[in-house]
């Protein structure tokens, strides 16, 4: 099952929304953490765009260093103000602004009295000043003032603002208020609070546009100082919080009278757009120098008249370390900064728009969605570049709006919803992989049931058509004898006809001959007469004899018929199944089945794979090499591999190749025969053992697990594992720790493991012989490696390179291939594969003497794709009768080849081809058997044509007399049943099934 574009879509919005919702809840449990992230990414943007310059409708006059080096430190005296604001009056300023605490009298040591009124004075002419107001945060103060500062109520509302407007209760509250004492109040043109609220990481990114306290609401000195300068009043400034600050009908440069608004945030708070460093970038004019300027030069007032007439001048402390402020340009600015920076955003209109807070998560939402259908929408390391590639358009994005609009996006946030929605999109399409996979294996198991139903119906059918074969050459036989019986009995029924005629006869010429002629005497006749009754008496059972066999020959021609007409119903109802089988889309019983590619492989990719392999695999077959090309794909991988294979397809090799071409290459490489392991020594030989665990345990042994540690194990053979056994084995697939024997500590290995077998698991499963959960740890991918006699083009290079490893192995020379010997490997069906081909040619080297390798020198029999009638006629020589007539598969060719090639030495032919005594006698017995009832229960005919040689005829035939005496005795101490199968199964347990049919001919021709 695959997602359609509908599912990919649902899913994505599902996993879209649930991410959106997660980051919430991380946003609600670490709201300092991800807030802070955000303020960085703010600061890095602005870092990024880079410093403006403030509006030239701005002038900034200093107390720097400088300054406070001529002047002195600490507390000014005021005159040095008034002085300064009387020149800027003069020189046409239009709005001054003094950033400086008035909330007490000058003392006397600075002028006292004298330099307030002075400072009054000043105030009172230029009538252009404001005021700072220092306010506290609420929680700052232990009881809300609601004193109003201490003045007359009407004197402060005219300073400040005295409606009640309806963001009344939205502003933030302070707590203390700290006014310029009431002479400077009273005289100056406006006030404004120098509040700047710190965010959480303790930078200033933002001022309050207006603050609370009580039912005043005092607006900030930069918001003040930018209304006057604009021409609006208190009463004309809109405050709508997250939406604008308005100042209706101001002025701007041109001159144009126009609504000017700025975007503030949810509590009013205008976001400011630094236009750059206090430090190197911002230009101002120290005190000291204006005072210079005018006190010195004759000019002076005209020189400041060109710099500051008709703009605003804010005039700051900028020496107050503890008035430093960190920006998200600086770590140090002047509080004043802030001030100016607050008129330029207002002035320049450099509008800085904050998302709000439901845009925010609704722009999370969205993009949480598109990050989760990209991730599904695409596969593997695409998916991984398309959210990488949304992320970085994205944070482009992002930049782009807050540069060119002044729109300040989240990042952070984002961020974390684009994690979140990867890996809820890799955890969906996991979790439907898994549900697929368990899907597909449900399919798989009905499917393989099926399959596995239709082979076993098969060989029922197979076994039954085995038994009818048999049954019907046995009836055969028996029809050759009974026909030949029933003309005996008719020719004798003649003879004996005439014979009583005869007597007849006799009798008669004696009975009428008179006695004068001299006949025979009474003894004579008394003879005759008992002649002719037994004659007759015979006469009589040769007559039912006769018909005996006549209704014997007639009822046998009737079953003839029926077994006849079951045998074709039999094969046709087999095809009907081979059919079935062939259309079933069972026809693999894997899941993970891997079958090559048959994609044609270009010259350049068949040259790279030959040349990958070329030490460990001879091959240009396009089959194998693509397997080869697969195989180098899944090296790199930790995927468990299974190779199948008849034996002889090179498995091992095959494993080797996936542990040189993986990471794990020059590391141990561990084959194991797991059909060669003891039950007994199991673990010990598998997990190791400690000295003296067991009798003979003489010293500490590394299992194969250990000595493949970081490793491969390639576990050969495992389909021929104990049933028992393959749960120790699945333990350790499971855990990844092994425990030697006699130990209790359990070892950690890593080990890949790569197995092969020859078996079909699937049936092996079906009937309970091998454990589905160990199949499904062992075989991630499997991959079938062809037989040698479906890549026959190999066949030359493989022989060409086996007979020079021979010929150096053992000494020889190095002898080339005659025509009729190559042809003769060209047709042989190898069915041993490499393995059989490698040890005919080293017996060919061996044997050979003459210049070339002749197709004697080979030693292989013939192999006859056609079933042979057996001769009615007497055969010439039978007892150089060869196989040919025998309808052997190819096991069974290869059984024989071994057994005459060792002079029929069962413990020879056992070590060759590698299997028990036992095993080898009974293939042997079964055999004999087969070779009897198809010779129609000639035993030398028998002989002759398993010996091959006259000269092990003899041989052959004492064991035929011996294996038939030996059934005869089975059969007479326990007849068969009606199951014959299971009679076969108890008496001969270790005999090949296919047998049975020829033991059921034997004892249905009355042999035994």
């Amino acid at each position: 099952m695959r997602l359609t574009s509908l599912d990919n879509h649902g899913a994505a919005l599902v996993i879209g929304i649930v991410s959106a919702l997660v980051v919430v809840m991380l946003y609600i449990l670490m709201p300092n953490l991800i807030s802070s992230w955000e303020l960085s990414t703010y600061d890095l943007r602005m870092q990024l765009r880079g410093s403006v310059k403030l509006t030239s409708q701005l002038v900034i006059i200093a107390r720097d260093d400088v300054s406070d080096e001529e002047i002195g430190v600490g507390i000014w005296n005021r005159q040095v103000f008034a002085k300064v604001i009387d020149a800027l009056h003069r020189a046409g300023a239009r709005v001054i602004a003094l950033d400086f605490d008035f909330s007490q009298a000058s003392p006397k040591e600075r002028g006292g009295e004298s330099s307030d009124q002075a400072l009054i004075s000043a105030m009172r002419q230029s009538h252009t000043v404001f005021l700072p107001l220092q306010v506290t945060q609420e929680q700052e103060s232990e009881t809300s003032v609601d004193r109003t500062f201490g003045l007359n109520a009407s004197v402060f509302l005219e300073k400040g603002v005295s409606h009640r407007p309806p963001f009344l209760l939205d502003v933030p509250r302070v707590g203390q208020v700290f006014p310029p004492m009431f002479r400077f109040l009273s005289e100056a043109n406006g006030i404004g609070h120098v509040a700047a609220i710190p965010d959480i990481d303790g930078g200033y990114r933002r001022t309050p546009a207006f603050v609370r306290s009580g039912d005043v609401i005092i607006p900030a000195l930069g918001v003040s100082l930018a209304a006057a300068y604009l021409g609006v009043s208190p009463e004309a400034i809109e405050l709508t919080p997250e939406k604008t600050l308005v100042f209706k009908g101001a002025i701007a440069s041109d001159g144009m009278q126009r609504d000017l608004s700025i975007p503030v945030d949810l509590q009013g708070n205008v976001l400011l757009d630094y236009a750059g460093r206090w430090e190197g970038e911002t230009e101002y004019f120290p005190i000291i120098d204006v005072l210079n300027k005018i006190e010195n030069e004759k000019d002076g007032i005209d020189g400041l008249r060109k710099t500051v007439q008709g703009k605003a001048v804010l005039i700051i402390h900028a020496a107050i370390e503890a008035d430093k402020r960190r920006t998200p340009l600086e770590l140090k600015a002047p509080g004043g900064f802030i001030l100016a920076n607050t008129f330029n955003t207002i002035v320049t209109e450099r509008k800085l728009h904050l998302l709000p807070v439901w845009e925010q998560w609704g722009l999370t939402g969205v993009l949480a969605i598109f990050v989760a259908w990209s991730a599904l929408l695409l596969q593997g390391w695409r998916s991984l570049v398309g959210v990488s590639v949304l992320g970085v358009l994205y944070i482009a994005g992002a930049y782009g709006a807050f540069a060119w609009f002044g729109m300040v996006a989240p990042i952070v946030v984002p961020m974390v919803g684009l994690v979140v929605a990867s890996g809820g999109a890799l955890t969906w399409t996991s979790w439907l992989g898994l549900g697929q996979v368990r899907e597909a294996e449900s399919k798989r198991m009905a499917l393989q049931q099926e399959v596995m139903g239709l082979h076993g119906l098969r060989e029922k059918q197979e076994a039954r058509i085995r038994q009818l074969e048999a049954a019907s050459a046995a009836a055969q036989s028996a029809r050759l004898t009974q026909e030949q019986a029933l003309n005996d009995s008719q020719h004798l029924l003649v003879e004996q006809v005439d014979y009583v005629k005869r007597l007849e006869g006799e009798l008669a010429i004696v009975k009428g001959a008179p006695r004068e002629q001299g006949v025979p005497s009474a003894e004579e006749r008394e003879r005759l007469e008992i002649e002719l009754r037994r004659a007759k008496e015979e006469l009589v059972q040769t007559e039912n004899r006769a018909v005996k066999w006549q209704n014997i020959c007639e009822y046998e021609a009737q079953a003839r018929e029926r077994l006849e007409t079951e045998l074709r119903l039999a094969k046709a109802e087999r095809e009907k199944t081979d059919q079935t089988i062939a259309s079933s889309p069972a026809k693999r019983t894997s899941l993970w089945a891997h079958e090559p590619s048959h994609t044609a492989l270009s010259a350049d990719e068949k040259k790279k794979l030959q040349d990958l392999c070329e030490e460990d695999i001879i091959t240009s077959d396009p089959g194998l090499l693509h397997c080869l090309k697969d195989l180098e794909k899944v090296a790199q991988s930790m995927v468990k591999i299974m190779f199948l294979g008849e034996p002889g397809t090179g498995k091992e090799r095959f494993a080797f190749l996936a542990h040189k071409w993986s990471d794990r290459k020059g590391r141990p490489f561990v084959p194991v025969n797991m059909a060669a392991i003891p039950p007994d020594l199991f673990e010990s030989q598998l997990f190791g053992h400690k000295k003296g665990s067991f009798t003979g345990a003489i010293a500490n042994h590394d299992g194969y697990f250990l000595q493949a540690d970081t490793g491969t194990l390639f576990l050969d053979e495992i389909g021929d594992l104990n049933f028992v056994l393959q749960a120790k084995l699945l333990r350790v697939l499971q855990d990844g720790f092994v425990t030697r024997v006699g130990e209790k500590e359990a070892i950690r290995v890593d080990v890949r493991v790569v197995s092969a077998t020859n078996k079909d698991l699937s049936k092996e499963i079906a009937e309970g012989r091998f454990r589905q959960d160990l199949y499904d740890r062992l075989c991630g991918i499997e991959m079938r490696l062809p037989p040698l006699r479906e890549r026959m083009g190999d066949v030359p290079k493989l022989a060409q390179l086996f007979l020079g490893q021979a010929a150096v192995r053992n000494k020889k020379p190095n002898r080339p291939l005659s025509n009729d010997a190559s042809a003769r490997l060209q047709t042989w069906t190898w069915p041993g594969n490499v393995r059989e081909l490698e040890k005919c040619l080293e017996r060919a080297v061996l044997l050979a003497e003459g210049s070339e390798i002749t197709e004697r020198d080979l030693g292989l029999g013939r192999v006859s794709d056609e079933l042979v009638v057996p001769p009615t006629a007497t055969p010439s020589s039978p007892m150089i009768q060869d196989t040919d007539d025998i309808d052997l598969s190819l096991e069974e060719l290869e059984f024989l080849r071994a057994m005459r090639q060792h002079c029929l030495t069962i413990g020879n032919a056992a070590d060759e081809l590698d299997w028990s005594r036992d095993t080898v006698t009974e293939w042997w017995k079964g055999l004999c058997f087969k070779a009897l009832v198809y010779h129609q229960f000639d035993r030398e005919k028998a002989a002759a044509s398993l010996a091959g040689e006259s000269g092990l005829t003899k041989l052959v035939l004492k064991k035929l007399n011996e294996y038939v005496k030996g059934l005869n005795k089975v059969v007479s101490e326990d007849p068969p049943s009606s199951d014959f199968r299971a009679w076969c199964k108890q008496h001969f347990k270790n005999l090949p099934a296919c047998y049975y049919p020829a033991i059921d001919a034997l004892i249905r021709a009355r042999i035994v």
